[in-house]
């Protein structure tokens, strides 16, 4: 967790390969469906601090939500990230915060299974 001098001194994570995240854009554990995880805008910490011990865990659960599914507004918008990758051209699939893309198909399916 750092801090940024400033108004307010907000704090933020920082999350390998993304840099700092505010924590309303973080949870500690991902969706469970695995296409969800990926169109998901949010950091699931669990994948990168769930390593470490009680010390470091429970101060970062006790800063995010436990899971993505406890606000409505999260599973509309990953619903529309997948809708997203499966409308888009399969030569120039969806991509997301620097994940790999979920291809049409992938995300079509996904939809409906």
């Amino acid at each position: 967790l750092a801090t940024f001098g400033g108004p307010g001194d907000e704090a933020f994570f920082l999350v390998p390969g993304r840099g700092y995240v505010h924590p309303e854009d973080c949870t500690w554990r991902p969706f469970r469906m695995a296409l969800l995880q990926r169109c998901c805008r949010l950091e699931a910490l669990s994948e990168l601090y769930g390593r470490f011990g009680p010390t470091v865990q429970d101060p970062l659960k006790s800063w995010v939500r436990d899971g993505p599914e406890e606000k409505a507004n999260e599973l509309c918008d990953v619903l529309l990230q997948v809708i997203a990758c499966a409308k888009a051209d399969p030569d120039m699939p969806h991509r997301l915060l620097n994940r790999d893309p979920v291809m049409p198909e992938e995300a079509a399916e996904g939809l409906f299974t």
